[in-house]
């Protein structure tokens, strides 16, 4: 790796403008690009964008020391705050939402079908109904023909 002093970092709002811009990757918190992305750009800009989560951060974790009696503590009185909903209000005004995509530009998305561009997969359907059934049709006349002869000796031998 080259050093390159200050350049060898870029901030986070100039590394998001680069992503918006440009194909282009960046490695930034989470919270600071969610914030930059719901001031910053447009509603069609937000449905393409992807994430990738580099590393799997506990949920909740305290640093403490080793074998501290404090621990128990600590963990009574986290459960305590998670089942009054004090830890999600918390989270909800210092953690920014994760940005969505506006319904309106949802719809845009979708495209309509109609039966011309499925014409191909019906038929191809519809001839296989048709060719199973003959060979069933095929397969109960084999059937029969073979087990005529065989009926009219049951019949002879029983009177």
């Amino acid at each position: 790796m080259v050093p390159c002093g200050n350049e060898a970092f870029v901030r986070a709002q100039e590394g998001m403008e680069k992503i918006r811009t440009e194909f282009h990757g960046f490695l930034v918190e989470v919270m600071s690009a969610y914030k930059i992305i719901s001031k910053e750009w447009r509603e069609e800009e937000k449905c393409g964008l992807g994430e990738i989560q580099l590393f799997k951060i506990p949920l909740l974790s305290i640093a403490l020391v080793k074998k501290s009696g404090h621990k128990d503590i600590f963990k009574q009185k986290l459960i305590q705050q998670m089942e009054v909903g004090l830890s999600k209000r918390i989270s909800s005004q210092w953690i920014p939402p994760k940005p969505s995509c506006g319904s309106s530009s949802r719809a845009k998305q979708y495209v309509s079908v109609s039966v011309k561009e499925t014409y191909l997969t019906l038929a191809i359907f519809g001839y296989g109904i048709c060719i199973s059934m003959v060979i069933f049709i095929l397969e109960v006349l084999h059937f029969n023909w073979m087990n005529r002869g065989s009926k009219k000796n049951r019949l002879e031998r029983s009177f």
